[in-house]
């Protein structure tokens, strides 16, 4: 296993989209978890983080449009969940909309991509997002 193992989080609720994920990450370095809701996104970090053993790396992936709430609600519920607060998120959505951009960011998020149509962009993309947050230091 790679020293500097990075573990991902998509909370994505398309089908498609998560599939086309896991078909473009084709990092060693990269853990893909996927969660479809806001819910199950929490409850899986703090599952993880209840039980580390200090060397995990964490960067959560998130779309904006899900099920029951919203990726913005997930945004308030991570930053207000002790120990999770720090861990970064990176939107990925199809919302091009000013309004989510600049609430996303008021709630402290790393960085608002929209999804690439084109695969080899999907695909430059991704592999930026991640090659980037492997490079980091992060607090464990």
């Amino acid at each position: 296993m790679p020293e500097r193992m990075l573990d991902l989080l998509l909370v994505e609720d398309d089908e498609i989209d998560v599939l086309t994920f896991r078909r473009q990450l084709d990092d060693p370095g990269v853990r893909l978890h996927v969660a479809g809701d806001v819910a199950s996104g929490i409850a899986l970090l703090k599952a993880r983080f209840e039980r580390r053993n200090g060397h995990s790396r964490w960067l959560v992936l998130l779309d904006l449009n899900l099920p029951g709430a919203s990726g913005l609600e997930f945004l308030e519920r991570l930053r207000a969940s002790p120990g999770l607060g720090a861990i970064p998120v990176v939107v990925v959505t199809t919302s091009a909309d000013q309004r989510d951009l600049r609430e996303a960011f008021a709630k402290q998020v790393s960085g608002y991509f929209l999804k690439p149509i084109d695969p080899a962009e999907f695909r430059r993309t991704l592999r930026a997002i991640t090659a980037y947050w492997s490079a980091c230091e992060m607090p464990s």
